[in-house]
């Protein structure tokens, strides 16, 4: 599960992308999902959010962001949040119940997601690559059995 805080760019965006680069990586069976720390329920992907994964062929035009709770990340085996406010946000609510890391630490970099929201497209896009980047080095390394 990514988590972001509003659930509308970064979170989904990376959800989007895990699935996309999960089968070029290898044959990972990895189910993503994402929540907002602070989200409007509810509440569709931003305009850029949308465009930006259309140019990378994935849609996004029917997401609906979620509240993060306990509730939710029962199915869950990771979160990672996209910055250590979100993790630290996130691991106060699920406790010790499920591993919780940042994007970035956990593809073996300390680096937290820059946030488009109210950006321009071409900040999003910047945002997209970051997370593609990421989640192709994290994907890699799950695949290859690095924790």
């Amino acid at each position: 599960m990514f988590v972001c805080t509003g659930n509308t760019c970064r979170s989904p965006m990376a959800e989007g992308l895990c699935r996309v680069i999960a089968q070029k990586v290898g044959a990972l069976e990895v189910q993503a999902t994402s929540a907002g720390i602070d989200a409007a329920a509810g509440r569709g992907a931003s305009l850029h959010a949308v465009t930006v994964m259309r140019e990378m062929a994935i849609d996004l035009s029917g997401h609906r962001a979620r509240q993060f709770n306990i509730e939710i990340v029962q199915e869950v085996d990771l979160v990672l949040g996209m910055t250590p406010k979100h993790a630290e946000q996130a691991r106060a609510i699920v406790g010790t119940n499920v591993p919780v890391r940042i994007l970035g630490d956990y593809a073996g970099r300390y680096e937290s997601v820059d946030d488009p929201f109210g950006g321009s497209v071409e900040a999003y896009r910047r945002t997209a690559d970051q997370i593609r980047r990421l989640l192709t080095e994290a994907l890699s390394r799950r695949a290859a059995g690095v924790k």
